[in-house]
Order: C-alpha cells, then structure tokens, then sequence
C-alpha cells in the first residue's frame, strides 16, 4: 500500500483564563484551522492532559464545551475523562477559517511535565461510511500554570555602594510545592524532585564569595530575566 497523506490542524493558540494552581474553574480557549475540510458527518477529537480534567467540585455555569460562530452549529458534544468530540451533523466543518472551541478545566496543584503536557487533536469524516482522518496534530504543547508569592521582601545590612554587603530575602508562597517524581507524578509519594528558589539580582550585584554546591547549585541563564514563562 501506499502513503496516506493527511492535512494539519493548526492550533493557534491554547489560552487560559487563570493560571493559577488548584483552580477549579478554568475557561480555556483554543483556536484552530484546518488543513482540509470535513464533510459531514464530521468529528474533531480533541485530547487533553488527564492533570486539566474538570473537578468534580466545580460549580461551573453553562455547557462544560462551546464552540465559535464559525464552527457548524448543528452539532453533538460528548466528553469521557479527558477526551472531548465534536460532531457536526449536518454541516462542513470549514478548512482554513479560525475556529474557536471554549472548555472548562480545572487547574492540578502543579503544571504537568513536558513529556505529560500534550494535546492531540483529530479531524475526521463518515461521509464514505466508515472513518477517514482528514486533519491531525498529535503533539502540541500545553500551557504551564504557577503558583503565586503571598508576600516577599529584600533587606540589606548597608546601604552604602561599592561595598560588602549580606541581603535577606523572604519569601510566602500561597501553595504547597509537592514532591513529584517525574517518571510518576503521584504527589502522596515521599521520593520526588527537589524544590528550589531562583532569584535575579541587579546587575552589577555579584555574590562574594562564589556560592558553592551542594547548598547551592548555580545555573547559569542565557538571557535576562523576562515575565514571559511559557
């Protein structure tokens, strides 16, 4: 047999509301294109990490899946765990237009690793009578959630420049940073990676003597320090 050519789904964007940990209520929106059309009866597929399921405690309002204007309106949602279907009946489900596809998640205690971190998605069509892939994209990176500072500060001993000088830095977080074993991510297990801080002094500020592991481990950035996580 020969090779079966599929077209791509471009995901534009995977947006969420709130990048908090632990919360309960997420509105992600994402935005796709397809490569080629779907005739109907036509089913996007779309696969989201197990950590995003919505909780059970939610007390969302509306439907848990909606859809842009551009996306057929005639259609049927079924969602089981982390798989979400969207089935046009009637209509094509249009290549080459943005279509946007809203989901409420919920947010675990810490982001998935990269390797767990990945959305599929699938386009295809019944219209010959049995199931043809018309547009996929198995691997696209997720978005990244933090936790947050409840309160920080930085205290020095003198005041003067061009001198020796001993700063203390405080720090509250306002989550828990579990242990969790990047090959089983199971947070009720004591073995895990370790947590630490990383902090960006000025420049011109340079640590005297040198800090040395294994109290400290120096990782050197290639940049400068940026807002921009993910």
């Amino acid at each position: 047999p020969g090779v079966f050519l599929v077209g791509v789904i471009s995901v534009l964007s995977i947006v969420p509301s709130d990048y908090k940990v632990d919360s309960i209520e997420n509105y992600v929106t994402i935005t796709i294109r397809l490569d080629r059309a779907c005739d109907p009866r036509a089913t996007l597929r779309i696969t989201h990490p197990m950590e995003y399921m919505k909780s059970a405690n939610a007390a969302f309002q509306g439907a848990p899946v909606t859809t842009g204007v551009t996306f057929p309106r005639m259609k049927e949602i079924r969602q089981s765990q982390n798989v979400i279907e969207i089935i046009a009946i009637e209509e094509t489900i249009p290549a080459n237009e943005d279509m946007e596809i809203s989901i409420i998640m919920s947010n675990p205690g810490i982001s998935p690793t990269r390797m767990t971190n990945i959305w599929a998605f699938e386009a295809s069509s019944m219209r010959t009578g049995s199931k043809v892939i018309q547009n996929v994209n198995y691997n696209v990176s997720g978005f990244k959630i933090f936790g947050e500072f409840a309160r920080g500060a930085v205290s020095p001993t003198v005041l003067s420049p061009a001198s020796e000088n001993i700063i203390g830095v405080w720090f509250s977080v306002k989550s828990p940073l579990p242990l969790v074993d990047a090959a089983n991510p199971n947070p009720n297990k004591p073995q895990g990676l370790p947590k630490a801080i990383r902090v960006w002094m000025p420049k011109g500020f340079t640590p005297n003597p040198a800090p040395r592991p294994p109290l400290y481990l120096p990782l050197f950035c290639s940049k400068d320090f940026s807002k921009t996580y993910n």
